[in-house]
């Protein structure tokens, strides 16, 4: 699979799971059941767009997505794995895949795509997961969007970016959706009394500066083209 089927792959997902928010509850039952396995699959999936030989593709996919697989069984199945334990092991499973891919993959452009999809499927899982565990019905004015959407937003962006570039119109509206995430953390947070949300939400503004301030130049070009 070369990077730019994987970025359809990515946009395909997202589309997937827009009519996945639309017909059901994005952070109930079906969140665990149904959307955790796909973009679990998903993370798995990358080790695809490596350029080695189809066995080391083979081995990385289907050793990842066992794993992935039986995280995701014994949270669902046992009572003896709560949240925590949960979102340790898959914080470890997910960067120990990461680093075994940024040890054999060669291509930067891989290892940028690799590291974004693992970060996004860290966060929007541990974020669905903690609302489910701690009985949050209270999705706030955005109804949790800003919480599951724009994430994966940001993810296809930023694997498009990654196969193509980075043009002036892609990084407006990335900083846009990491804008809305922090958003969506602060409306949460706040409609539910949750305080590490609503830090979350400052320290996600922070980030929305850095990248301004990172791409200032092409900013202030497209901006004032003259």
């Amino acid at each position: 699979m070369s990077q730019r089927a994987y970025s359809l792959v990515v946009m395909f997902f997202l589309c997937l799971t827009i009519a996945f928010h639309l017909v059901r509850n994005p952070v109930g039952d079906d969140f665990v059941r149904f959307f955790v396995p796909a973009i679990l699959l998903l993370n798995s999936l990358s080790w695809f767009i490596l350029s080695k030989k189809i066995g080391w593709k083979v081995l990385g996919f289907g050793t990842s997505f066992a794993v992935y697989a039986f995280l995701c069984l014994y949270y669902l199945r046992s009572t003896a794995i709560g949240f925590a334990d949960f979102g340790t092991f898959l914080f470890l499973a997910i960067v120990g895949f990461n680093i075994s891919f940024w040890l054999v993959a060669s291509d930067p452009r891989a290892r940028t795509i690799s590291t974004t999809v693992g970060l996004t499927t860290l966060f929007v899982i541990l974020v669905g997961v903690f609302l489910i565990a701690h009985s949050v019905h209270n999705l706030g004015l955005s109804n949790g969007r800003f919480l599951l959407l724009s994430p994966l937003f940001a993810m296809f962006l930023a694997v498009h970016a990654a196969t193509y570039k980075w043009r002036v119109l892609t990084q407006v509206t990335f900083i846009c959706i990491i804008a809305q995430i922090g958003m969506g953390l602060l409306d949460v947070g706040e409609a539910n009394n949750i305080a590490w949300m609503s830090v979350s939400a400052g320290v996600v503004g922070l980030g929305v500066l850095g990248l301004i301030a990172y791409w200032a130049n092409d900013l202030n070009k497209w901006l004032s083209p003259d």
